[in-house]
């Protein structure tokens, strides 16, 4: 995942001379080589941020890739799963870059959107056990 997300974060940095105003609108002037590691630093907080809801669930007796018993704990489970990483992405990158809150608010909309999307495709291919 920082890997991956470097490599995005530098192609989006060297090329944002070339984007659509629309989508370049905002985009920090920084070297490629900062995008780099922006996207390295948001690839592994991501993962990180993946870490407490895990802990939780373990310590509630849940098995990985299980869900809890109670409605309650399901529902808690869910958010958290779909909120931790782009909340966490989003606290430490604002610690390093400005971050305006319009983009606070799509990346809390759109980042559980796709996560569920990813999910929800995981599972159609076989990789996953269950869509949600």
């Amino acid at each position: 995942m920082p890997v991956a997300c470097a490599v995005m974060f530098a192609f989006l940095g060297e090329f944002r001379g070339e984007l659509p105003d629309w989508l370049s609108v905002g985009m920090w002037n920084l070297s490629t080589t900062h995008y780099a590691v922006l996207g390295a630093v948001a690839g592994l907080v991501f993962m990180l941020a993946e870490l407490p809801n895990s802990f939780i669930k373990r310590q509630l007796g849940v098995a990985p890739g299980e869900v809890p018993a109670q409605a309650w704990g399901r529902v808690v489970c869910l958010l958290l799963d779909r909120f931790d990483s782009v909340l966490g992405v989003l606290i430490v990158l604002s610690l390093m870059v400005p971050i305006p809150l319009l983009s606070w608010v799509l990346l809390l909309v759109a980042g559980p959107i796709a996560h569920a999307l990813f999910s929800a495709m995981l599972y159609r291919v076989g990789v996953k056990a269950r869509a949600l």
